[in-house]
């Protein structure tokens, strides 16, 4: 998806406030700055693991999304996030999130010991978890991280 330079310059722009679920296809490897900013009735969202990037706003004012569904915690991991607002949680006022891993409702996480380094805003706003394992294979965790 190409960044937007504005909010107002995506597509579906007039149209965000219809859409409740959102599925990425398999193919796309970058969801874009801005891309769903203001989709305020978006409540589950599917990120395939070709995802490798999320620009900066692409989640801001996504107040009831409720539902995360990724493939693996390892492509999410991996994930690079241009700020906060890229992270589909981070402005979920929603008390009662849920975190689907490959079809799983997960409030645990174990990070893989393949992974070495978690992203800036990886699990931001993510308080619903109950409890997170880090193998001694991370050797840098970023910025924001674990914030909320």
């Amino acid at each position: 998806m190409p960044d937007f330079a504005s909010y107002s310059d995506a597509p579906w722009y007039s149209g965000r406030s219809d859409v409740k679920t959102l599925v990425i296809g398999s193919n796309i490897t970058n969801i874009g700055q801005n891309a769903f900013y203001g989709s305020k009735n978006l409540k589950t969202v599917t990120i395939p693991s070709s995802v490798t990037k999320i620009g900066e706003n692409a989640f801001e004012e996504c107040g009831k999304l409720a539902t995360l569904n990724i493939d693996s915690i390892e492509s999410w991991c991996s994930v690079e996030l241009g700020n906060a607002y890229s992270n589909p949680f981070s402005e979920s006022g929603v008390v009662a999130k849920t975190l689907n891993v490959n079809g799983v409702a997960t409030t645990e996480l174990v990070i893989p010991d393949t992974i070495e380094a978690l992203s800036d805003s990886v699990f931001y706003n993510w308080g619903f978890l109950t409890s997170v394992t880090i193998p001694t294979s991370v050797k840098s965790i970023g910025r924001m991280a674990f914030q909320d």
